[in-house]
């Protein structure tokens, strides 16, 4: 098995740093949330290469009462998501260079209950996705990089963006060890929270 499993099934996220830290900002909870069903899938199944994922299979992972959430983020923000490519730092580049544009996918729609209601299967309401090898090399890193392995349920209950940020950034210091060998234990100072959560200048004012 050249992709080891990540720990967990698809009720479990993964993201590397370099997904983490320059796409933080660029999306909303909402995008997050279908990001994040769409990486649990793909990294909980290595083998595949093309990705059929059902919205009533996914419902029990999403961290609301509400049935109906994940059907009208889907129709809301489904599409703003698939214009959003990842953004990767080029090694070697100046701090203040411009990140990398990369495409995620090669293949992503998805089918809504309404248009499945035409064929006559309204509880069929699923996505479609086939990843760019890049993205799909970085959602299968997670015994080889470092990053965030996280709960879909609880990161999806997270709607403040700031607060969906700092989350996904204390996932990823899990069996942090410092230079002292403490678990667990780390020092980080406000003003790099800001800038690593993407607190914006006029934010800090108020």
């Amino acid at each position: 098995n050249n992709n080891p499993l990540k720990k967990g099934g698809e009720d479990i996220g993964f993201r590397c740093d370099s997904i983490i830290f320059k796409n933080r900002q660029q999306y909303s909870p909402a995008e997050n949330t279908i990001f994040d069903i769409i990486t649990g899938v793909i990294s909980t199944n290595p083998d595949d290469n093309a990705y059929k994922i059902y919205i009533k299979d996914i419902v029990k992972h999403i961290g609301y009462n509400d049935e109906k959430y994940i059907y009208r983020i889907l129709k809301k923000d489904f599409d703003k998501l698939k214009k959003k490519p990842l953004l990767i730092d080029i090694p070697g580049k100046a701090d203040d260079a411009e990140p990398m544009e990369i495409s995620w996918w090669l293949l992503c729609d998805y089918n809504s209950a309404e248009d499945c209601k035409k064929k006559g299967k309204p509880d069929n309401a699923h996505i479609v996705i086939i990843p760019t090898p890049f993205f799909k090399l970085l959602t299968l890193s997670s015994t080889i990089m470092h990053g965030a392995h996280y709960s879909i349920e609880i990161s999806s209950s997270i709607i403040g963006k700031y607060a969906r940020n700092l989350y996904y950034i204390l996932e990823s210091r899990k069996k942090y060890r410092d230079c002292g060998l403490r678990q667990n234990i780390f020092k980080q100072v406000l003003q790099k929270y800001e800038e690593i959560i993407g607190v914006s200048d006029e934010n800090n004012k108020q």
